[in-house]
This record gives C-alpha cells, sequence and structure tokens, in this order.
C-alpha cells in the first residue's frame, strides 16, 4: 500500500523548539530561585553547586517519587553520591582522572561509568541487560551516572527529576530522584528506624563497610544540616513581645517576666536561627508564638509558678499549635529533630538543658551527646498531642537538677 506523505509546516518546529526552550529556562530558573530552608546549607565542600541542588530537590519530591516513605533526607542521598562517585566526580573505569563538568540543566561530562561488571574486581557478574545502550557495553553491564544504576536497576528505578521529558541517570537531577525511589523501596517506605535506613543503604549495595561508610558520611552531613547555635549580637531580651508584665500567680506568688539568662540567649538563638524554617517549623517565632494576642504566652505565663512562670521554659511549635506534627506535618516532625540534634550538641554551654517533645525527654545532666531519638527517654502517655509534647518542642534551662 502506498504511504502518504505527511508534510508539517516548517514553522511547526520552530515553534515547538521555542516552546522546549522557554520549559527549559523556566526549570532553570526555578531551580535557581528556589529557597531552601534555614537546614540547608548554601554550600557544602566538595559538592558543585547544582549537585547541591539535586540533592535538595530530590528530598523535596521523595512523596511524588515513593509516595508515604518516611525520613528520606538530602544528605543521606549526599552520602550515597559521595561514596559511589564522590559527587559526580569519580569513576571505576578512570580512578578520577578526567576533570568532570556539571551542566545548569544537571548533565554530567564526560559521563560516568564503571568497570564491567565481569565477576571481576569484586565485581559480581552480570551479563548485558540494555545492549549497551546506557553503558557502551553490549557483553556486561556496568554502572552508569553520579548515583551509579545499573541498566536494569535504572528501568526500574529512573525518574525525570529535572521535568525536560527524559530519564537520564547521567543527569544530576534525574540520578538524585531515582536514588530517593530505591532508597525508600529498599527501605520499606520508612527511613526513620535505625532497621529501616540499614536495608535502605544495604539495598543500594549489600555491604556492611558499605552500610558503615555511608552513614559516616550522612552524619557528616547532618552536622551541616543545621547551622551551628549562635546569639544575634543586636539582639535584646526584653521589651514586647518578648515579655509580659509581672503578674500574681494563682498561688499569690510573684510570676518572673525576666528570662533565665540562658534562657534569654537560647530564646533570641531559636528565633534568629531557626525561625525562617517556615515549610518545616511553622510561623515559629521565639516563645513559639503564633500570633500577636497569645502575648509570648509559651514563655512566661502569667499564673503559672513553675518553670514557665519563673522564665526556666518556652515552648516552640512545630507545624501547627493544634495539630499532632509527626502524623500532619511529618516534613516538619523531622526538622524538628534536626533542630532538638543542634541543641543537644550546644548542651554543654547551658546549665541543666532539658528538652521534651513527640513523648521523649531528654536531660542534659545525663551527660549523654548524640542523636535525640538514640539519648532521649519515653515518656508515659498523658492522653493528647499537646501533653505528649507532639506539636511543640518543650525547652528549659537553669532549673535544678530533675527538673524539666
Amino acid at each position: 500500500m502506498k504511504q502518504l506523505a505527511i508534510y508539517v509546516p516548517l514553522g511547526f518546529f520552530a515553534m515547538l523548539g521555542v516552546l522546549v526552550m522557554m520549559f527549559a529556562m523556566l526549570f532553570l530558573e526555578e531551580m535557581q530561585n528556589t529557597a531552601y530552608a534555614g537546614s540547608y546549607p548554601t554550600q557544602v565542600e566538595g559538592i558543585d553547586q547544582t549537585l547541591l541542588r539535586a540533592y535538595f530537590m530530590a528530598e523535596q519530591r521523595t512523596e511524588e517519587i515513593s509516595p508515604g516513605c518516611k525520613g528520606m533526607t538530602w544528605t543521606l542521598v549526599a552520602a550515597v553520591g559521595y561514596i559511589e562517585t564522590k559527587h559526580a566526580t569519580y569513576s571505576s573505569s578512570d580512578r578520577g582522572n578526567v576533570d568532570r563538568t556539571i551542566a545548569e540543566n544537571g548533565d554530567v561530562s564526560p559521563p560516568i561509568v564503571g568497570i564491567a561488571l565481569n565477576g571481576r574486581n569484586r565485581t559480581q557478574a552480570i551479563p548485558d541487560t540494555d545492549g549497551g545502550e546506557l553503558d557502551g557495553d553490549e557483553e556486561w553491564d556496568r554502572a552508569v551516572g553520579p548515583m551509579q544504576f545499573i541498566p536494569g536497576s535504572w528501568r526500574s528505578y529512573g525518574q525525570d527529576g529535572n521535568d525536560d521529558g527524559k530519564k537520564n541517570p547521567q543527569n544530576v537531577f534525574d540520578a538524585t530522584a531515582a536514588a530517593v525511589g530505591h532508597l525508600c523501596r529498599s527501605g520499606g517506605n520508612d527511613l526513620t528506624t535505625e532497621a529501616g535506613l540499614k536495608r535502605a543503604i544495604m539495598g543500594y549495595n549489600n555491604s556492611l563497610e558499605y552500610y558503615e561508610d555511608v552513614l559516616e558520611r550522612k552524619k557528616h552531613y547532618d552536622s551541616l544540616a543545621i547551622p551551628h547555635l549562635a546569639v544575634d549580637p543586636n539582639a535584646q531580651c526584653g521589651g514586647a513581645p518578648d515579655r509580659t508584665p509581672d503578674l500574681p500567680a494563682a498561688n499569690g506568688t510573684s510570676t518572673s517576666a525576666t528570662l533565665h539568662p540562658e534562657l534569654c540567649e537560647l530564646y533570641i538563638i531559636m528565633g534568629t536561627t531557626f525561625a525562617d524554617q517556615g515549610l518545616w517549623l511553622g510561623p515559629m517565632t521565639p516563645g513559639g508564638n503564633m500570633g500577636e494576642d497569645q502575648q509570648n504566652h509559651h514563655c512566661i505565663r502569667p499564673g503559672d509558678s513553675g518553670k514557665h512562670g519563673s522564665g526556666h521554659a518556652c515552648d516552640f511549635y512545630v507545624g501547627h499549635h493544634n495539630a499532632n506534627a509527626s502524623l500532619k506535618y511529618p516534613q516538619s516532625h523531622l526538622k524538628a529533630r534536626e533542630v532538638i540534634n543542634a541543641l543537644i550538641r550546644e548542651s554543654p554551654k547551658y546549665t541543666n538543658m532539658c528538652i521534651i517533645y513527640e513523648q521523649r525527654i531528654w536531660w542534659g545532666t545525663s551527660g549523654k551527646i548524640g542523636d535525640w531519638l538514640a539519648v532521649s527517654s519515653p515518656m508515659e502517655d498523658r492522653g493528647d498531642f499537646n501533653q505528649n509534647h507532639y506539636n511543640h518542642i518543650h525547652l528549659s534551662v537553669g532549673e535544678p537538677a530533675g527538673r524539666c
């Protein structure tokens, strides 16, 4: 049967090309203008800025990539990226002796292609599965790209992380997004537990040494996720809305209108260092205010003869004051844990620091410095999410040992 020739005006192709360029420019502008909250460092030594954005964006798109996945962080993706290719600078086939660049759209040049997986050099033998399409080898498969996917895994996990209509393992946005999917699935969609995190990492590479290396690198990046606590030298403790007037407490004693000096410092820190968390910690201001009408109720409480009345404690909302953050605001919940980890690291500077959150308590007097979940202790169930501190961080300093 005679085939019909279909003629398309050249102008159509020109218009199509313009549209493609417009979408690409919009995507690049969006990446460059993305405002990352304070938990994201503006730069990390050894990581190209475009790749750093890719790590951030991969975490941000976790729900889209793997719905319901909990506990994914950019620091985990970056840790895997470091161990695999030293952040897109190293390949097992060239030993890093090639200068590589990352374009604004995320493409790595020259491409990263690992050694042949032929059973030698401590590799598993994997005969070719893609006809050399991704790795250029028609006899054996090879790991490709900054996150080192083999062709078979790329078919399962490949993503279009930069929305250009292609899934390219040599593109940092695509590859990091794919790594999120791989890690989530391997970890059973829950990376908040030690067991889930271990399954995720060892699912990427079934080696205990690999797991330990990734975990060590992740901890390093975790330490960069929140800036070290620092007092704004121009800030003052005093005056509205930092204070409420001295008022008689219910039992006749006087309620202090002055924060303990150490809590005053932490009060400023929580405002100047963490108040811009936005997406994760909600409209948090020093003292946990959600609005001016609260008059800083969560630092100095009129009529409270206890720690809040004596200026030794403040509460800071997570997500929203009227919701369980761990259920309704999971990202806020995870970032709150990072804030707490930063406080714990700095706790030796303060007197008897105590933190309560998510029905757990940590005492500075214990001397335990480490990850919040590892060094804190569970508390009894007090009946609702507010009393169990699932909607706010309770921070206390300067109290006698045993009081929080």
